[in-house]
């Protein structure tokens, strides 16, 4: 039966009021606690006033063996399933979960529609606060994304931006990599790493600003048959250019050697220039070219 039963065709169905302790109640053992119904009202409201200092509607499970949830929300209807509209300067919303053996998810978005499973979207132009924080104080990854479906050929993330600054910014302080990319499928044909650009800056920039750094600014290390190193102009400059801007650097700019049975370096002009050309433009050099 019902803990709590009231009817009426306009006014309130039920109505309590404390200032200090629960304003309704409804204990049921195997029916409803409170039953609420309206046609154009709110079903059941909860509601504290101007000088309330408690919640407007709390739900509590003490069973440790109820797997059903505290509070269920279901609807047939075009609207929200549950909305939360904050007027004050509080969150919208907070989920925790306050068991440290506990290794369930705080929060899970699923869908079997044709919508997103979930959406975050700042409307204020002049804030300067991320829409989303990852944080992690754990041994697990702070995000991962991942594609299921062997057909799908859109990107597993995409990034897409109309301002000025940095698209994608990756900054490590620790001592792991800033980026790893990695094709763990020996049949695929497709290239770790594809960078292009319509515009008129660089397509890519290694920089390393440690003088105290000795490794290679960009290494090239291949297993396989095809070239190390591949770069092929299709325009009008130089496909590529060497050069060290440092007067008192005593190394060569390039360094070629090899311990195999084929010849060090192989020039091959199918055109009308010269196959090579090696000239010293400094007067006091004695250095043969």
């Amino acid at each position: 039966g019902w803990g709590v039963y009231g009817t009426t065709p306009g006014g309130v169905g039920v109505f309590g009021n404390s200032t200090s302790g629960t304003g309704t109640s409804g204990n049921s053992t195997s029916g409803t606690g409170v039953y609420g119904q309206s046609v154009t009202g709110p079903s059941v409201m909860g509601f504290q006033p101007a000088n309330g200092t408690s919640n407007a509607g709390y739900f509590q499970n003490t069973s440790i063996t109820n797997t059903a949830a505290a509070l269920r929300v279901l609807t047939n209807g075009a609207g929200e399933g549950f909305g939360v509209n904050m007027t004050g300067s509080g969150r919208a919303a907070f989920l925790t979960i306050n068991n440290a053996a506990s290794s369930g998810t705080v929060l899970e978005a699923t869908t079997n529609g044709l919508g997103k499973a979930a959406w975050f979207q700042n409307t204020n132009a002049v804030n300067t606060s991320n829409i989303l924080d990852v944080l992690t104080n754990g041994m697990g990854r702070s995000a991962h994304f991942q594609s299921t479906n062997a057909t799908n050929a859109s990107p597993n993330m995409a990034a897409t931006s109309n301002s000025i600054g940095d698209n994608i910014q990756s900054i490590m302080t620790g001592t792991g990599k800033a980026g790893f990319f990695n094709i763990n499928n020996p049949a695929s044909t497709n290239t770790v790493l594809d960078v292009s650009t319509a515009g008129l800056g660089r397509t890519g920039l290694f920089q390393n600003n440690n003088t105290a750094n000795t490794a290679p600014n960009l290494s090239s290390v291949s297993n396989g048959a095809g070239d190390g190193i591949q770069s092929i102009m299709n325009g009008t400059g130089k496909a590529g250019l060497f050069s060290i801007n440092n007067a008192a650097n005593t190394n060569f700019t390039i360094d070629a050697g090899s311990n195999g049975t084929n010849t060090v370096i192989n020039s091959i002009h199918t055109g009308t220039g010269r196959a090579g050309f090696f000239q010293v433009n400094n007067a006091a050099s004695t250095a043969d070219a």
